[in-house]
């Protein structure tokens, strides 16, 4: 949820101008601090026309690593 609920945000975000890349650590399950994920994100412009959106979630669970990448494109304005 915390991935798909990012790239939902950018994905109809009404900006022209693309972010680099952001991290939020600490955050819980919606996305509020003092969490055990890390979330980081990007958007990178690639033609005139689109923008290419990348969610990375991460986490540990009893010492096992997990992480999650969710890809998007959107049109720019």
């Amino acid at each position: 949820m915390l991935a798909q609920d990012k790239v939902e945000k950018l994905r109809t975000q009404g900006t022209a101008v693309a972010i680099g890349a952001t991290t939020e650590a600490n955050i819980t399950e919606s996305g509020l601090a003092g969490g055990i994920y890390t979330r980081v994100y990007s958007e990178v412009l690639t033609t005139a026309d689109y923008a290419d959106i990348s969610v990375t979630v991460t986490w540990n669970d009893d010492g096992i690593g997990h992480t999650i990448i969710v890809k998007a494109r959107r049109n720019r304005p």
